[in-house]
């Protein structure tokens, strides 16, 4: 498994449409979201394990799914390298 950060991108008014999505998939419980939409840069940025990009990308809502990108990467925390999902 690899981690892919998944990096969503929307316009404010999209915002209560992303809302109405929740509660989120089961494939994403215990998943932390960043939510960036309070400093005016629309989107989230949240981190899934997976075998590739397509699969990742497919444990998102399909609005949220619309405007993400995958990047395949790893998480650190203080110089360690921590187990994400």
């Amino acid at each position: 498994m690899t981690t892919y950060i998944l990096q969503n991108r929307h316009l404010p008014e999209e915002c209560q449409a992303l809302d109405d999505e929740l509660p989120w998939p089961a494939a994403l419980s215990g998943v932390a979201l960043l939510c960036t939409c309070p400093s005016g840069e629309h989107g989230g940025i949240l981190a899934v394990e997976a075998e590739n990009a397509d699969e990742a990308l497919a444990k998102l809502t399909p609005k949220f799914r619309a405007g993400t990108r995958a990047y395949a990467g790893e998480v650190y925390l203080v110089g360690e390298q921590i187990p994400v999902a």
